[in-house]
């Protein structure tokens, strides 16, 4: 192996597929990236066994070839690299990166224990959407995924395509959130899996940037996103995932449709009341809300026998009944929060079923949330 390339366009790609890397102690050459020079062009990749992150970008190759290193190593030299242009080359048992004035050599990794990266053969299931979309709409629902949870299928965001329109869905069993996203292109293809945490951060991450299209392509058990475009210097970098198993929980059941008590009201308002709760509420994060309909305000309480109490009204649109009712703020702040218009709706039945949250601005975007059961 033998290749010459841009030092920055190199950092990049190291730091797109370094977020592949894992750590497993009976696996460290998880935490290695494999490199390969082939005809112009340089393939970057990296797994952590659930999901995979390939790059290709344009280099001038002298000699093909392929050697495995060390992620950490690699992004730490080309961090503070001096020059622009370097010279990858195997030497014995080395990579020698070199430039005028500068020489290092990082040691080789056995990449006969670099792990396969399975590809979907049969790739008749594709859809396109737009990279930036798609983030966009990842951003809104991660946070409420149900990591630490022992239920396999909520650990990860559910994708729902049915008749042109792909939802997003997460939750942790106490709040729920979900995000509509359209295609590129209208196509008949229905389907549906869960895809774990750690891709749909790296998706994130990878393609936040990214002003193209990206291709879903998807097996039984497997999604492989594929971004390609020969105008870029990084001109193909894909992400390879494999699915969770298991059956999401049928959300469409719990979000209400009617409701006894309705509220609109200013978004900036209510997380200062939110923040300002949150000082003087218990170790349960319970603050209170008492709607008044007739008078079109919200009392909104908290109390803390160590630190003191709050007590805050909030204008509001109201209409319906009056009702107490108890919410965890930060899960009020993290779900509001999310939603890109100042003017909230928020519609309430009992004090101890859903509650949802939507605005007609970001009608794409709803929340719902459990509350807190009260004295």
């Amino acid at each position: 192996m033998k290749t010459t390339i841009n030092k920055n366009i190199l950092k990049q790609v190291l730091n797109i597929v370094q977020r592949a890397t894992g750590k497993n102690i009976n696996l460290p050459i998880l935490s290695s990236l494999f490199i390969e020079s082939k005809k112009n062009y340089l393939e970057l990749k990296a797994t952590d066994l659930e999901h995979a992150i390939l790059c290709k970008v344009l280099a001038d190759n002298e000699k093909e070839g392929s050697v495995v290193c060390p992620a950490k190593t690699l992004e730490s030299t080309f961090s503070v690299f001096p020059s622009e242009k370097v010279l990858l080359q195997e030497e014995g048992n080395f990579l020698l990166i070199k430039s005028e004035g500068t020489s290092i050599k990082i040691k080789k990794d056995n990449k006969e224990n670099f792990p396969i990266i399975p590809r979907i053969k049969n790739k008749e299931k594709i859809v396109q959407i737009k990279a930036q979309a798609l983030c966009e709409a990842l951003s809104k629902v991660i946070n409420f995924i149900g990591i630490n949870s022992t239920k396999i299928e909520i650990t990860g965001v559910y994708f729902n395509a049915s008749n042109n329109v792909l939802k997003l869905v997460a939750t942790d069993n106490f709040r729920l959130a979900e995000q509509k996203v359209y295609f590129e292109k209208e196509n008949n293809l229905d389907f549906s899996f869960i895809l774990p945490f750690k891709t749909a951060r790296s998706f994130i991450d990878v393609f936040s940037k990214i002003d193209g299209v990206v291709d879903l392509v998807i097996s039984e058990n497997q999604v492989e996103f594929i971004f390609e475009d020969k105008s870029y210097q990084i001109f193909n970098i894909e992400i390879v995932s494999k699915l969770i198993e298991g059956e999401f929980p049928s959300y469409e059941k719990i979000i209400p449709v009617t409701f006894s008590t309705e509220a609109v009201f200013n978004k900036d308002e209510f997380l200062q009341r939110i923040q300002l709760a949150s000082v003087f509420s218990s170790k349960i994060n319970d603050v209170v809300f008492v709607f008044n309909v007739q008078n079109n305000k919200i009392l909104i309480k908290s109390e803390n026998q160590q630190t003191g109490e709050f007590e805050g009204e909030l204008t509001a649109d109201l209409s319906g009944k009056d009702i107490k009712i108890a919410f965890n703020y930060k899960f009020l702040i993290e779900g509001v929060n999310v939603f890109n218009t100042n003017e909230i709706f928020m519609g309430l039945n009992n004090e101890d079923e859903p509650v949802l949250f939507k605005s007609e601005k970001d009608k794409d975007f709803i929340y719902i949330i459990m509350p807190l059961k009260i004295d």
